[in-house]
């Protein structure tokens, strides 16, 4: 850290030593996941894996698994003991707050009952259609028409092509419980470089159509869940 305003100093080019993870420092997310980390690796003699924010820790049969986003954690696992365990040396060291089941985290509501699990982006959806000023618009039957043919057209440019990129952004979000719009978000993603005023068109199209169902989801079944996955690294 360079020194504040206000503070000289005798010697040419003296900074700060960091101390302690602030927010707003470039540094701070490393240091944060680099402290939790090795906080979970020194619990017991136990494996733990680590890919990215994804943490895994197996005792035998017991299974616990913590998934990192920032200093949000969602925690699960097949032994109530071993997460309460695993709680408490979170909370010793660094004072959490257990907000117990989960139900909303980035954007995703979580929803549970008894048969099953739904996810869904309505409030998203809602913040996005608002933000585009397309609350009161038409609805649209399909996100995207079939005669519609998106290519690097002749129309004219947009003025500001940000807006376009920022809104194709969040569409490519929103994907994570809209999977019918996956096609036509991708076909949008081609024309961030120069989109034009038929691209931006055919990009509001995909918001009257998500404004004809906002509470749409995925619902997992509490019973059975399968998992597939191209490769895994450990």
């Amino acid at each position: 850290m360079t020194l504040t305003p206000g503070i000289s100093s005798s010697h040419p080019n003296q900074c700060c030593k960091l101390m302690k993870s602030l927010y707003g420092l470039r540094q701070s997310s490393r240091m944060w996941y680099e402290k939790l980390s090795k906080l979970l690796i020194s619990y017991g003699t136990s494996s733990l894996y680590l890919i990215t924010a994804f943490l895994s820790n197996f005792i035998g049969a017991k299974v616990s698994i913590l998934l990192v986003y920032v200093d949000d954690i969602v925690f699960t696992g097949n032994s109530i003991s071993e997460m309460t365990t695993i709680k408490s040396i979170l909370n010793q060291h660094l004072k959490i707050k257990d907000l117990d089941i989960l139900k909303y985290l980035l954007g995703i509501k979580v929803a549970h009952s008894a048969q099953e699990i739904s996810l869904s982006q309505r409030k998203y959806c809602v913040d996005l259609l608002e933000d585009s000023g397309l609350l009161g618009a038409k609805l649209a039957s399909v996100p995207m028409d079939n005669s519609t043919k998106l290519h690097q057209d002749s129309s004219h440019l947009l003025p500001d092509p940000l807006i376009y990129r920022r809104l194709v952004g969040r569409l490519l979000y929103l994907t994570i419980t809209w999977s019918d719009i996956t096609y036509a978000t991708q076909q949008l993603s081609q024309f961030m470089a120069f989109p034009t005023e038929s691209h931006f068109h055919a990009a509001n199209r995909v918001l009257r159509y998500l404004k004809s169902n906002l509470g749409r989801g995925i619902f997992f079944p509490v019973t059975l869940l399968f998992t597939y996955v191209d490769s895994v690294i450990l």
